[in-house]
């Protein structure tokens, strides 16, 4: 008996179908059996894989009419032989390790299913440099709260499954879009057992036209009928008490994603038709009302906030003229007094009782704002040793200590925070400047820590500085909030002293980096960036400073090129 059976639904992917396969018959591990499922495919697919069978024994043929991936994956776990399953998307390809090494850990764990990083690609199969998280949570409750939570990703491709914990709980895929987040979250409830690595061996390929990259009326509904789903599960099992806040945060998080993936991928004549399809779903959801708003509010504030924004935009939509609504930053239409209200303690907050007391620390020195940029990978990273260095985000999970460490880490962002406050706690920074809020959070008491006031009117519609770019040049007073964390680190460079700053790894290139920009990745979104930087221009040019730009295909165009050299 093979020790896995590696489960591939096929279905019209002749461009990337051999990248995926020569991956599979190509891993170190070789007592595997590869059950290709060809789901109707209508272009050269199959074709292919009869071409493959001529190379490889082990592979297992399943030919079917158009059945969808959850049926198709069924099909695979109906015809598989092994202890162990693995599915592999077939526009995706994994690492040559990948199988050997998550069947040595399940084996030694005992583990129902053990779970890798993942990378996500381009459609062209270059790297993007963008990978998933590291999980910080032990397996246990707390993890599956995690994943019904959308903490972490409910992804079936990047794990390895223990058969039975299919068949003794008859689990199948559904039938529907997303059939993953309707599903994962059943597997890791009856696991007793899970195990994490943290090396990344799947390569997860992003292209157009893909689901994840579409909009359409069946997709709307199969979110709402995820939250049915998953509520009726939670009561069947009698624990939706238990996981109630994980529940709602699910619904509205999903909510929240899917007005983004709306406007991203709709036109101007089709995008107000779904907004009102989707304000009619709200409507309806039994989920979503105004006693588990109440709930949301005073559980995940930052998915409460953006799901106001969200209703005000769709509202919007239902009394304006669709086409001036279009040429508006929609992200802009914030009409819900609520958010002035319950901002204004902190916009009100602008005096540290303790002072930061770094002013002008490092003068006339040279430090590196590093962003995630195909140009930081590029760099030689040894070059930067022993060199002052700002990071910010995620950053942390892609350096290597051997090469350097980082010298300051800043960030605002509160849901990146929450989820990440365990991992950043330990981060080898000498100096970590976080919101004041985290001060309750932050108990050591570590003189590496510095908290400061932050200025949200960037953000308040309200108030006369609304999406006006500010610059402080006291961050022991306030810091300005804007449409990046870069704004936060260009402020911090200044208020430290710094007379010459490298940009390196902000090309600005949203396949290739992780930013935050205002949640937002559209062109408007890029704009508010740059209007940041033209503002950070001024202040440090007029005070006889320089920022210097290293990402050679950067968009920051004002600021000169160089190449580095010590």
């Amino acid at each position: 008996m093979p020790k896995i059976s590696v489960i591939v639904p096929i279905y019209n992917v002749e461009i990337y179908l051999e990248k995926c396969l020569d991956s599979v018959i190509n891993q170190t591990m070789k007592d595997i059996e590869i059950i290709l499922v060809n789901d109707g495919s209508t272009d050269n697919s199959f074709k292919i894989i009869h071409e493959y069978t001529k190379k490889d024994s082990r592979i297992i043929v399943i030919n079917q009419e158009n059945k969808g991936l959850g049926e198709a994956r069924n099909s695979g776990i109906k015809e598989a032989n092994s202890k162990y399953l693995s599915f592999i998307d077939s526009d995706d390809f994994i690492e040559d390790t990948m199988l050997e090494e998550l069947y040595n850990i399940a084996e030694k764990e005992n583990s129902d299913i053990v779970k890798c990083r993942y990378s996500r690609i381009n459609e062209d199969s270059t790297p993007t440099n963008q990978f998933s998280k590291k999980v910080t949570s032990n397996f246990n409750k707390t993890y599956f709260k995690d994943i019904l939570s959308l903490k972490y990703p409910s992804v079936a491709w990047n794990a390895l499954y223990k058969k039975e914990l299919f068949s003794k709980n008859n689990l199948k895929f559904p039938d529907m879009y997303y059939e993953d987040i309707a599903f994962i979250f059943k597997l890791f409830f009856f696991s007793k057992s899970v195990t994490f690595s943290n090396s990344v061996l799947y390569n997860w390929r992003i292209r157009e036209g893909s689901i994840t990259r579409s909009i359409n009326n069946k997709q709307i509904d199969d979110i709402f009928s995820i939250f049915d789903i998953t509520y009726n599960f939670l009561n069947d099992y009698n624990c939706y008490k238990q996981y109630k806040k994980e529940f709602i945060i699910r619904c509205f998080k999903r909510i929240n994603l899917l007005v983004k993936r709306t406007k991203e991928f709709s036109n101007k004549n089709s995008l107000p038709k779904y907004y009102k399809y989707i304000h009619k779903k709200i409507k309806t959801s039994p989920y979503l009302q105004k006693k588990n708003l109440e709930f949301i509010k005073n559980n995940d504030l930052t998915s409460y906030l953006k799901y106001l924004e969200n209703i005000s935009i769709i509202n919007s939509y239902q009394k304006q003229s669709p086409n001036k609504l279009y040429k508006k930053d929609i992200l802009g239409i914030k009409q819900n007094l609520l958010i002035d209200t319950l901002l204004k303690d902190k916009l009100k907050d602008t005096v540290i009782k303790r002072n930061i007391e770094l002013k002008d620390r490092f003068k006339d020195k040279t430090c590196f704002i590093l962003g995630q940029g195909s140009s930081f990978h590029e760099f030689d990273k040894s070059l930067l040793k022993d060199k002052f260095t700002i990071i910010f985000g995620n950053h942390f999970e892609s350096i290597n200590s051997n090469d350097f460490e980082p010298t300051f880490f800043i960030e605002s962002d509160k849901l990146f925070l929450n989820e990440n406050i365990s991992t950043i706690k330990n981060i080898h920074t000498k100096y970590l400047f976080l919101p004041k809020s985290y001060k309750k959070i932050i108990k050591e008491k570590n003189s590496s820590y510095y908290f400061y006031n932050e200025d949200f009117t960037y953000f308040n519609y309200f108030d006369k500085n609304y999406r006006k770019t500010k610059f402080s040049k006291d961050i022991s007073k306030k810091l300005y909030i804007s449409s990046s964390t870069l704004h936060l680190c260009l402020q911090l460079a200044y208020y430290l002293g710094f007379r010459k700053i490298y940009l390196l790894g902000i090309d600005l290139n949203y396949a290739s980096e992780n930013l935050t920009i205002d949640r937002d990745t559209t062109q408007y979104g890029l704009n508010l960036i740059v209007k940041d930087f033209k503002k950070a221009k001024k202040v440090f040019e007029k005070d006889k400073r320089e920022i210097i730009n290293l990402s050679k295909n950067s968009i920051l165009k004002m600021f000169k090129y160089e190449k580095f050299s010590t």
